[in-house]
């Protein structure tokens, strides 16, 4: 179930960054700084990539998923540090939306330790019934 919930944020994350990231590339290229360009490029292209290899082999393992994250948490990570050491106070929605927010940060973590903590369980199956004793 956790699986399917990190396939789907992950889909919602790509596609508004997306969106955000051609917008603002068809209105006002020097806005951001070219390393936020850059780094939510590559945080779009690692889940397109992950869309692609669900469609083709019609599965995606958990490890996967908490690879995105964290790179998703580390870009977004690196693209607040651009911004506050390189631009003025002004920032607007669309500007947030490709750079991301300490919300985007919290939502990678615990979707994160929420995969190694259900990693870490142990699974049982059920035990195949004994045979009657037939010497009785």
């Amino acid at each position: 179930m956790l699986h399917q919930w990190m396939f789907w944020i992950m889909l919602l994350l790509c596609g508004f960054r997306l969106s955000g990231l051609t917008f603002l590339l068809s209105n006002d290229l020097d806005r951001l700084p070219t390393v936020i360009y850059y780094s939510a490029g590559v945080a779009i292209f690692l889940g397109l990539v992950l869309l692609c290899k669900r469609i083709i082999l019609s599965f995606l393992r958990t490890r996967d998923l908490v690879f995105f994250y964290v790179i998703h948490a580390v870009s977004v990570l690196l693209n607040l540090i651009v911004m506050k050491a390189s631009r003025p106070l002004v920032v607007y929605n669309t500007d947030l939306i490709v750079t991301g927010t300490l919300f985007d940060i919290l939502i990678s973590i615990v979707l994160v330790i929420e995969a190694a903590v259900e990693h870490q369980h142990i699974r049982l199956e059920p035990a195949e019934p004994a045979e009657p004793n037939e010497s009785i």
